[in-house]
């Protein structure tokens, strides 16, 4: 190889890596085994995305906005018709965030599509939810949804409005 095509590669790079911008990757924390190997069942699973979730509940996707909000550049703001609450939830429609995808977790919502939602206060009276929560498309009635049912409280108080 001459030193002509080494320069040339040495130069693309240096283009390169100059180029490059920030990455970020999306931090879930994937499911442990205990000490024994064992992983939780799936109403252990839905049991700690009840205890760690400020709201749960089903429901339709009506809108979908790209907005700035808080910190973040760009967030959806994702507007759903309430069909069922099992926590936090006492309103019939709410407006939740999340990110734009990839890095960021935003978890990919479809207008029309009816989801089970597991979201998480994000300050000033907000919810959102990502990729790592237990979020999921409801195409057909579930094991969750049962275990939900078993989980809810009785009366349920809400913070979050619809704005």
């Amino acid at each position: 190889m001459g030193r002509k095509n080494i320069f040339v590669i040495v130069l693309l790079a240096f283009i390169i890596i100059i180029s490059a911008r920030d990455v970020f990757a999306c931090p879930c924390t994937p499911i442990k085994s205990d000490a024994n190997g064992n992983f939780p069942t799936q109403a252990q699973e839905v049991k700690k995305a009840f205890d760690e979730s400020n709201a749960i509940f089903s429901g339709v996707v009506t809108k979908i906005v790209n907005a700035r909000h808080g910190n973040y550049t760009n967030r959806f703001v994702i507007t759903f018709r309430i069909d069922k609450s099992w926590k936090g939830i006492t309103k019939r429609k709410i407006k939740i965030f999340t990110g734009l995808g990839g890095g960021d977790c935003g978890y990919p919502f479809k207008i029309g599509k009816r989801y089970l939602v597991y979201a998480y206060d994000e300050g000033d009276n907000e919810l959102g939810t990502n990729i790592c929560a237990k979020t999921t498309r409801l195409t057909k009635t579930t094991e969750d949804l049962k275990i939900l049912d078993k989980l809810k409280t009785s009366k349920v108080e809400s913070n979050y409005l619809p704005n």
